[in-house]
């Protein structure tokens, strides 16, 4: 983004005291509060449908969230030398710490409190937005399709490199994890979710993560709502999760951390239950991480992608034992 402007603060009704440049945006304590001006990517449709979420989330009670300032006709962004910026209430914090007991307690906290205003939305009748409610499963055989395929490839050759000999490891060692969690997710548990979700008009925050939320003492903010979606909100639950342990070397004490916080604030249904453990087995990083060295196998950077593919195979025995434990947590 460009130098600010700070006439274009006042003709929205804020009067600049300070200004500072952080993190590729600027940082604007006003005589209303702190506000983050920056540039986004995000598309119109995605930047109006993030101010529709956060007014629900402020009829219902939820003040923790960046509101836009609007701009005319009530839109939540400014074009200026083609550029779309945005204006947002924000909070000088921290990210939460997802190696430590306490950043894992305050997320799944954090989270569960969120989850509850995550129902009944209601959108303007010309606004569409394509659900997402039963996308899993789906995703889950594509991608199980995509990467068998890419197996079958590799073995046809005479010659195997590297990365060749290094996926088909990796999907010897995965695809009975993928077929069970694809076979569990089709056994009605995720149905249910999804099914809920619809009939209660839910949503979820998306691709959410430590880096989603700031706190500052007994306050915090959750921010960057841009890829939301009309999803079963245990989305949000599932991808923390799962991230926590991988970041942690699989130790399901840490899950337990984020399953507790979480489950002290909103229960957890048997059905969400069954469908998180199936989402944890299903070896989706792992496949990621070999689908994109396949497909650019021919350039410099499947390197980096080897690399983190090996890590994530180190810790075999450590991911079996861990969701071995979170099962039984799961089914009490």
């Amino acid at each position: 983004m460009r130098e600010l402007n700070p006439g274009m603060l006042k003709e929205l009704g804020l009067t600049a005291k300070k200004i500072s440049r952080e993190f590729g945006a600027y940082l604007c304590e006003t005589d209303k509060g702190l506000y983050l001006v920056k540039d986004t990517d995000a598309s119109e449709r995605e930047l109006r449908f993030a101010h529709l979420i956060k007014e629900h989330l402020r009829a219902e009670g939820m003040e923790e969230t960046d509101h836009y300032v609007l701009a005319e006709e009530g839109k939540p962004w400014i074009r200026l030398n083609r550029e779309t910026i945005t204006i947002r209430r924000w909070l000088r914090g921290e990210e939460a710490d997802l190696e430590q007991a306490e950043g894992q307690r305050c997320l799944g906290e954090a989270l569960a409190r969120f989850h509850l205003h995550c129902k009944g939305l209601e959108l303007p009748e010309e606004f569409n937005v394509f659900p997402h409610y039963n996308d899993w499963p789906g995703r889950m055989e594509r991608q199980m399709r995509r990467i068998r395929g890419m197996g079958k490839t590799i073995r046809r050759r005479g010659r195997l490199e590297e990365f060749d000999l290094l996926f088909l490891k990796m999907l010897r060692t995965y695809e009975e994890d993928g077929k069970k969690a694809l076979a569990g997710m089709e056994n009605g548990c995720m149905e249910k979710v999804s099914r809920k979700a619809w009939e209660e008009r839910a949503f979820a925050y998306g691709a959410f993560s430590n880096h989603c939320v700031l706190f500052s003492g007994k306050d915090m903010l959750f921010h960057d709502f841009e890829g939301a979606q009309l999803a079963p909100p245990l989305m949000d639950l599932a991808r923390l999760l799962e991230k926590t342990l991988r970041k942690n070397e699989w130790k399901a004490a840490c899950g337990e951390e984020v399953l507790n916080a979480y489950e002290a604030v909103k229960e957890l249904k048997k059905e969400e239950k069954q469908a998180l453990y199936y989402y944890l087995l299903y070896p989706s990083r792992a496949w990621d991480l070999a689908g994109e060295g396949y497909e650019r196998r021919s350039q410099w950077i499947p390197g980096a992608y080897r690399s983190k593919l090996e890590q994530f195979m180190e810790k075999v025995e450590e991911r079996r034992d861990c969701l071995q434990i979170l099962q039984k947590r799961l089914e009490e």
